[in-house]
């Protein structure tokens, strides 16, 4: 259903798990690279992109961990746009 609706070649799902481990999800540059090349491809199919919306969980290591290295990974990327974060508690 979701790759109906979000287009199928943009989802990313596995069975990993950071165990609620801040670390672990931050360590996870596998899911974090695959996640950078469709943030990638995506912005190379922009004529003039201004930012990034960003919508996360800050609960769970994947929440929290995987996503404040997405958002450094971003940063360091494209240091000239804007990132705008909201934290889903």
């Amino acid at each position: 259903y979701h790759k109906k609706l979000f287009g199928g070649d943009l989802l990313l799902s596995g069975k990993e798990d950071s165990s609620g481990i801040f670390a672990l999800g931050r360590a996870n540059t596998r899911i974090a690279e695959a996640t950078l090349d469709r943030v990638r491809s995506l912005v190379e199919e922009c004529s003039q992109i201004q930012g990034f919306f960003i919508y996360h969980s800050v609960g769970g290591g994947t929440g929290s961990g995987l996503t404040s290295l997405l958002l450094d990974r971003i940063a360091a990327e494209y240091c000239k746009k804007e990132l705008m974060g909201f934290h889903i508690l």
